[in-house]
């Protein structure tokens, strides 16, 4: 998909570098377009994972955090799927359609083939089939008037976070799904020949914006991520997951729920999920540990997603040890590093 991308984007001014979509000629300027234009930008960094067959439903409400009862062709989930330890190995979106009865995880491109191979561990003796999309990709739409177009295609407004609609529209069949931010903001999930479609009739009046926007937009609603590189190390408490609606306290077992109940109920909660920010044109990984001076060579947090914005800095999501949330002297990698300042703790 992502070659197909790269050539269909082409002639639109995309820019790739290493396989993936780095702007569209000036970063700067689509960052900075967020700030108050309507843009679209293509989620060639994120695909979907399907879970089909007559048992698909049983076997992911034994897997993930959220509760599957609650996800239907109006609503979406935020999930996560943890090991034995409560730590977790993927999070996603979770959503299914009026077109088949089949459940799909929305998550970064990086880590479908791992979520799909750490699922089907579990899936040997159920009725399940584990797909990966390649032939499903999406578009994200986000600023002030973007709703107009939405009536035009014959989809509704949808109000809330993580709503959706399934919808046959004169390019084919679509998912619309609302997420958080300061303007109305949608991902629409169709197969690649809708979402060409769609991409032509919009791009004439939206500003496109590279995937790396999508993630800032993501930092900055305080929606976490996991990568390969943190994959097994973040529980689902430390990045937020019990606010996000991301965990069923009250469906039953799964994998990790032992340890996740026990520290929703007796646990004290001491690292937290912060927005944060570092001067600095080399954006930071995923895993790289932040260190202070008063805690020597021992890390006291973790990067968990960055993303350049507009000023030539990088914002992050990072988890914190809460003791050290109001240090002058967090820096990156090393007790040499850059300093890195937190923004506001994520709630």
């Amino acid at each position: 998909m992502l070659t197909a991308w790269q050539d269909f984007l082409a002639p639109f001014g995309g820019i790739f570098v290493e396989g993936h979509l780095a702007h569209f000629g000036s970063l700067q300027a689509e960052l900075s377009a967020l700030e108050g234009r309507d843009c679209i930008v293509p989620l060639s960094h994120l695909g979907c994972l399907n879970f089909s067959g007559k048992e698909a439903k049983a076997f992911l409400q034994g897997q993930i955090t959220c509760n599957i009862d609650d996800i239907n062709p109006s609503h979406a989930l935020l999930g996560a799927h943890c090991n034995l330890q409560g730590r977790m190995l993927c999070f996603f979106r979770a959503y299914t359609t009026i077109f088949e009865e089949a459940y799909k995880l929305v998550l970064p491109q990086d880590m479908l083939e791992i979520a799909q191979q750490n699922f089907k561990k579990y899936a040997l003796f159920s009725q399940v089939q584990i797909e990966i999309l390649a032939n499903l990709t999406g578009i994200g739409i986000y600023g002030p008037s973007v709703t107009n177009i939405l009536s035009h295609l014959g989809f509704s407004s949808l109000e809330t976070p993580y709503d959706c609609q399934s919808l046959e529209t004169q390019f084919g069949q679509c998912t619309l799904m609302r997420l958080p931010g300061n303007f109305p903001r949608y991902e629409i999930w169709a197969t690649w020949e809708t979402i060409k479609q769609l991409w032509k009739l919009l791009v004439s009046d939206y500003y496109p914006v590279s995937p790396s926007g999508w993630d800032l937009l993501d930092i900055r609603t305080g929606i976490p991520a996991v990568k390969p590189a943190t994959l097994g190390l973040v529980l689902p408490h430390h990045a937020n997951l019990a606010q996000l609606k991301a965990i069923s306290f009250n469906k039953g077992c799964y994998l990790g729920q032992e340890i996740i109940a026990r520290m929703q109920y007796r646990g004290k909660i001491k690292k937290h999920l912060y927005h944060a920010f570092v001067q600095t044109s080399v954006k930071p990984s995923p895993g790289d540990h932040i260190f202070t001076q008063t805690s020597g060579n021992e890390p006291v947090g973790m990067v968990i997603s960055a993303a350049q914005n507009q000023k030539s800095a990088v914002e992050l999501l990072i988890i914190l040890d809460e003791s050290f949330k109001d240090s002058n002297h967090l820096q990156l990698n090393s007790l040499e590093g850059l300093l890195l300042v937190i923004i506001e703790e994520v709630t």
